[in-house]
């Protein structure tokens, strides 16, 4: 298997997690969670960055987000057509200082999306 099938198998299954109707569903939830500002990035793609940076292993945010704009199927994976829908640096450390501070209420959700029993 060449590093290039593996790249694109873990292409696939990032965008396959992401199409998921437990992803989707929290996706959404999110997405109605934000009610002040302007929209900014879209929610998908920030979790695909996210999803990326833990998947890969990657220490930062710089190399995630090099990489992603290195690679045109993880931007198309992300909903990223674009090269400046991709995250800034600065979003992908909001979105996640954010969902810190709201972790309650993302563990509640993955639950919701997981119908995991409390």
């Amino acid at each position: 298997m060449t590093t290039a099938s593996v790249a694109l198998t873990a292409v696939e299954e990032l965008a396959l997690m992401l199409d998921s109707p437990e992803l989707s569903a929290l996706i959404e939830k999110i997405e109605n969670l934000r009610w002040t500002g302007r929209p900014g990035y879209a929610i998908r793609s920030l979790v695909g960055v996210a999803l990326a940076k833990s998947m890969y292993a990657i220490p930062t945010w710089t190399r995630t987000l090099a990489l992603i704009r290195e690679h045109t199927s993880l931007r198309v994976a992300f909903g990223c057509w674009m090269d400046d829908e991709v995250p800034s640096i600065d979003a992908c450390y909001r979105f996640t200082k954010k969902f810190a501070q709201v972790r309650r209420v993302a563990c509640r959700l993955c639950r919701e999306c997981l119908e995991v029993p409390t």
